[in-house]
Order: structure tokens, then C-alpha cells, then sequence
């Protein structure tokens, strides 16, 4: 049975999920039920309940705490914010399932449907950081199979993320243009750079990327706001901590609330292209415990927005400018073809202007811009058909290798025979190279046969011999992988640290009656080869004569009355 592929962007700010159904069609998955596209995605924050269960959950309840911005590093989440962002990811694959049944369950068969799970990780983070979070996601998806059953009979069991997957590679590959292409991953935490060209990585900015990600102007509104001493903040916030103590929800946190609000009002601005005056009111008490208390009200009024972020603006242009500096220098005169823009901040006008203004000048004139309509969902989409591509890849590597595994196994048991007993094998010629013309092929296939027999009844031959086998095997196996994945991805090198396993190595020979037969077999390859039967039966001449044969790479040469033999 075909599977989906399933993507998860969480996102600093917001998430969004997209798969590739098992008819091959791209579909938005719908983690907040809704009609339009943009409104399936939803906020990354959990409202904390307080009934003394340490209890999380989505929606919002009365009496709620709210924690946001979970998405770091796991090392560096405390430990009550590691609990909050393993519930929501627990809920957001709760409510993945739940609201796009017909993509998990089968009308007819009522069976779920087997699918693949793949998550994206900033690019920035080291491969342990994303094997951190890779293992952070399992436990969460394990603690939700035991509340919820079906989660592993889709999943696996037990459910498991299949990959990570970089989230400006995710992004290039939503558009997989060709030529040089730079992806700007604009999050709410950091601002991602990548360069690509034709599939493949290209190195050298990695160090660039940077947390100036768009919830610095959110931050940067609220600081001015607590920290201006004729704002309302000072006086709202000791009310509403007195009230909130008083009602026993003094686990609220008023600033968690008054910044979330901000991000609401500063992406609706800017989604709406609306940048100047936003009027912020916020009224904790009233949405926690229904109490309308006029002295309890945040009221940040006409918060210019440009006029905030200029400083911070200027920050994100010096960061351009060094990346552009730094593209300059590794490609030369070569053309910069076209500017991915992702994330969701990305939708903020002024990021495409700059990119616009900062980039496409000089030799860069003709580079287009790709900004998406809905640039929430590129990294989720770019991930689902990243994964594809990658599943295709490993069908295609293993029918390459079944194809041509019996070939392969014995072009590595060839090898490996070679390399087991070479020393031996060039004493054996050498001596017969060195021996009286008298002594003739005979001589040499006793001498040969008596070698094999000592190294075959020698346990450490047989270790040399199984560990040759399988190092030729696999060398040849990452040939198959080398080719594929070049063609597929533009790869020209796998990685020192690529790991193959040959998942029937326990079907070949390593035992001693296996090794006789082996042996046997080739003693009579050699034996019964042409030119072996030509030095057995032509008595030659005094005259100088030329005879050369080649067997496995075994050579050398008789010339008049000297054999002289050469190297394997």
C-alpha cells in the first residue's frame, strides 16, 4: 500500500502542515479546521490549565496561562517549557489526524492509512542539535500513541519522524529552481540564508544566518511600551497581579498575553500591507477570570510601526549587505539566478523591497524575486516534496542494488579474496617466478592450491576474508548511492560518515565448508584457463619467447628461462 508524506513546519510563530497523498497530489493540511488556505495554520503558543495536573492544551479556556515561543534549541528550553512544546506537538498531530480524516482512514477498507512524518529544523542548527529535536518530537509522539491509539497505526509503531529536513533546503525545494539560487528563510525567531545550485548545497553561509527574526519587533513594541514612564503599564500590571493573585491564577503571566496580542496586531497590519498607527488593548483579568476591571486594562496607543523598527530594519539591511558581500566572493562573475522568500514573516512589504533594493543590482540585475502567496506554508510543502524525493531516491537505490546484487557479491567476493591473501599469493608467483625453467604450470597450481588450502583452514583468514567481503560490498553499494543520489540531488560526495547496512549479511558464506567450494571453484578457473593450459602443454623454445596471462589480477610474465612475477 502507497503512504502519505506528511510535513510539519513548527514554526517560531506559527505552524503549518502539508501533504503528498498517496495519489500524489499536494494538499494544505488543515491543523485549525477552515475553508482557506491561510486560516489552516495556527499560532504556536499553548494555554496552560490550572487545575494541578500540569495540564496543556490548545484551546483557550478561561483561567488559562499562555507560554509562546518554544521554538529553540532543546538544550535551551527550561524545563516547563520543554512539557508545554511536547503538548503542543502532541495537539497539533492530534488535531492533524483528526481534522483531515480522509486522508488517514480508508472509506472502504475503514483501515488507517500508513503515512511518512517529516519535520523541519532551522538550517542553522548543528546535525546533533536536529538529532536533539528528532528525538524530542519521538517522545511526544510515543506519550500521544498512548492516549491516542491511532497515532501509531498510522505513524508506526512505535510512531517515529522520519527524517529532518533543513528548512531552506524544505524552501528551495518547494521551487526547485535552477542555477544559483539564495533562500531566504525569514522566521519569527531567525533569518536563514542558503545558497543552492541545481539541488546542491552550496558552503559558506551558514555562519550568517542570524536571530533577527521578526518577533524582535514584537519585543522590541513591548520594551518601549513597559518601559516608558508615562504608559499605563506600571499601574496595570500591579492590579492585575493582585487581582490574579487573589482569584488563585497567579500562574498568568500578563506579559506572555500583552506580547502575543502585539504579534497578532503587528501581523494583521502587515498583512493587510498597513504599517502605521496600531492600538493595542489588553485586558488580562477580564479574559481570565471575567472580571471587567477598568485598572487592569493595557492600553498601548498608536504604536507607529516603521518609526519602531527602524533600528531594527537597519540591522536586517547590514545583514543583507554581508550576505550579499559574501555571495559575491564565492560565486565570482557568475550570475545569481533567482531569491527564494519563506516564512511567514517574509509577508512583511518591506522584506521584498529590501531583498529588491540589496540584491538585484550589478551583475545581478536579471535575478527574480519568489515570494509566495501563502509563504507560511513553502517550508511545509518544500518538505513534503523534499521527503518525496528523497523516497523515490531509496526505492530507486534498492532496486539497483537488488538488481545487481548477485553481480555486486561476487565482484566483492572476488576483492576480497585478492586482498585476504595478496601477500601470500605474490610469494607464490614470486617463488614460481624465481624456480627452474623445468618447473612448469603444475608446479605453480600445487604451490597455489596449498596456499589457499593454509589460509582456509586459518580462522584469521576467515575474519580478513568476511571483514574484505563486506567492506568490498558495501564500497560497491556506495558507488550505487553515489550515482543516484548525484543524479537526484546534485551530491558528487557522500559524507565520511554515511553509514550502509546490508541487511542480508548473514546469508553470505562465512563458514568453512562455503570457503572450500569457493576455492575449489576458482582453483579450477585458473586451472582451465586458456593460457594456463597453453604453459601447460607447449614445451618452449631457448628462443627468447613472450607469454603474459592475466587471472583476478593476478600477472606476471615467462620470458626464455626467467618468470618474473608481477604485482597484484
Amino acid at each position: 500500500m502507497e503512504k502519505n508524506i506528511i510535513g510539519i513546519d513548527f514554526g517560531h510563530g506559527e505552524c503549518a502542515a502539508s501533504c503528498i497523498k498517496r495519489d500524489g497530489s499536494l494538499e494544505t493540511l488543515q491543523i485549525n479546521k477552515a475553508t482557506r488556505t491561510e486560516d489552516r495554520k495556527i499560532p504556536s503558543l499553548i494555554y496552560k490549565v490550572p487545575d494541578g495536573k500540569g495540564e496543556y492544551r490548545y484551546d483557550l479556556d478561561k483561567q488559562s496561562g499562555i507560554i509562546i515561543n518554544f521554538k529553540s534549541k532543546i538544550s535551551d528550553l527550561d524545563s516547563d517549557t520543554k512539557v508545554a512544546f511536547k503538548e503542543f506537538i502532541k495537539q497539533v498531530v492530534a488535531r492533524i489526524i483528526d481534522n483531515n480524516g480522509s486522508i488517514f482512514k480508508d472509506a472502504q477498507s475503514n483501515e488507517y492509512i500508513e503515512s511518512l512524518l517529516y519535520i523541519a529544523a532551522p538550517t542553522s542548527w548543528s546535525a546533533d542539535e536536529q538529532q536533539d529535536y528528532k528525538a524530542f518530537f519521538n517522545e511526544a509522539l510515543s506519550e500521544l500513541n498512548k492516549e491516542k491509539t491511532e497515532v501509531g497505526k498510522i505513524f508506526g509503531n512505535p510512531p517515529t519522524v522520519g527524517w529532518i529536513i533543513n528548512e531552506s533546503d524544505a524552501a528551495f525545494y518547494a521551487k526547485q529552481s535552477r542555477g544559483y539560487v539564495l533562500v531566504i528563510d525569514y522566521g519569527s525567531s531567525t533569518i536563514d540564508y542558503t545558497l543552492m545550485r541545481n539541488n546542491s548545497k552550496v558552503p559558506g553561509l551558514d555562519c550568517l544566518s542570524s536571530n533577527l527574526g521578526a518577533s524582535a519587533i514584537e519585543n522590541e513594541i513591548f520594551i518601549n511600551y513597559k518601559n516608558n514612564p508615562e504608559s499605563d503599564y506600571s499601574k496595570a500590571e500591579r492590579n492585575t497581579n493582585r487581582i490574579l493573585q487573589e482569584q488563585g491564577l497567579s500562574h498568568i503571566d500578563a506579559d506572555a498575553w500583552i506580547k502575543y496580542l502585539i504579534r497578532q496586531k503587528k501581523e494583521e497590519a502587515y498583512s493587510k500591507n498597513e504599517t502605521a498607527d496600531v492600538d493595542i488593548k489588553v485586558n488580562v483579568v477580564k479574559r481570565a477570570a471575567n472580571i471587567d476591571e477598568k485598572s487592569c486594562a493595557f492600553h498601548i496607543e498608536n504604536v507607529n510601526i516603521d518609526e519602531t523598527v527602524k533600528d531594527y530594519k537597519k540591522c536586517v539591511h547590514d545583514s543583507f549587505d554581508n550576505l550579499k558581500n559574501e555571495i559575491v566572493k564565492i560565486l565570482g562573475t557568475e550570475a545569481l539566478t533567482s531569491i527564494i522568500l519563506s516564512g511567514g514573516a517574509s509577508i512583511m512589504g518591506w522584506v521584498k523591497e529590501m531583498v529588491q533594493e540589496v540584491f538585484v543590482t550589478g551583475q545581478y540585475k536579471d535575478c527574480t524575486i519568489q515570494l509566495d502567496d501563502h509563504p507560511s506554508f513553502i517550508v511545509s510543502e518544500g518538505l513534503v516534496k523534499y521527503a518525496q524525493a528523497q523516497q523515490n531516491c531509496l526505492a530507486e537505490i534498492t532496486a539497483k542494488c537488488e538488481l545487481q546484487y548477485r553481480e555486486l557479491y561476487e565482484k566483492a567476493w572476488n576483492c576480497a579474496i585478492k586482498k585476504s591473501i595478496e601477500k601470500d599469493l605474490k610469494n607464490v608467483c614470486n617463488d614460481y617466478g624465481s624456480s627452474p625453467v623445468d618447473n612448469n604450470a603444475e608446479f605453480f597450481l600445487d604451490s597455489l592450491k596449498s596456499c589457499l588450502k593454509r589460509n582456509a583452514e586459518s580462522q584469521d583468514f576467515k575474519d580478513r576474508l568476511g571483514q574484505e567481503l563486506k567492506s568490498s560490498l558495501i564500497e560497491q553499494l556506495k558507488e550505487i548511492v553515489r550515482s543516484v543520489l548525484s543524479e537526484k540531488f546534485g551530491i558528487e560526495e557522500i559524507d565520511d560518515k554515511c553509514e550502509l547496512t546490508i541487511s542480508d549479511i548473514d546469508v553470505l558464506p562465512f563458514n568453512e565448508q562455503s570457503y572450500s567450494g569457493r576455492l575449489e571453484s576458482w582453483l579450477k578457473t585458473v586451472y582451465k584457463d586458456p593460457e594456463i593450459i597453453k604453459i601447460r602443454e607447449t614445451e618452449h623454445p631457448e628462443e627468447p619467447g613472450f607469454y603474459s596471462w592475466s587471472i583476478w589480477g593476478l600477472s606476471f610474465t615467462k620470458k626464455k628461462r626467467f618468470y618474473h612475477a608481477a604485482s597484484i
